[in-house]
């Protein structure tokens, strides 16, 4: 995948996380919700190895993070060091999941979806996977 791509994918997902994110925070119970709330998340995008150079490469990812700090979320490009999860996932998973079409418990458990030090902070992971999801209207 060329830069172009990745930059593509990278502006594309930040803003749709950006606009969920605007709308649950005009939401009165989930400003509430947030204003005692705070993580450091990283959001891994799993881009599969180009076929030309597909011969033992290794899926790419495209990393995002997400800083909640009582009642304040913020998107940004790049990996955090001292992120408390990671979420690591296609393109396609995220989107599914965002518009409420797949489970995001769900895909934990099938492995489409996965999460490092889940067991530590299973209630922030679940927090997440509510905050992630578009409400509907």
């Amino acid at each position: 995948m060329d830069e172009t791509e990745k930059n593509n994918i990278t502006e594309t997902f930040k803003a749709s996380l950006d606009s969920i994110f605007k709308e649950k925070l005009e939401q009165e119970k989930w400003r509430k919700k947030l204003e005692n709330f705070t993580a450091r998340v990283n959001l891994a995008v799993v881009c599969p190895p180009d076929e030309a150079n597909a011969g033992g490469a290794k899926d790419d990812k495209i990393y995002l993070h997400i800083v909640a700090d009582k009642g304040a979320i913020s998107v940004e490009p790049g990996k955090l060091d001292d992120a408390e999860f990671e979420l690591a996932a296609s393109f396609a998973l995220f989107f599914t999941v965002a518009t409420g079409e797949a489970s995001a418990v769900k895909a934990l458990f099938s492995g489409a979806l996965k999460a490092t030090n889940m067991l530590k902070k299973i209630k922030k992971l679940l927090f997440m996977q509510k905050l992630l999801v578009l409400d509907k209207q």
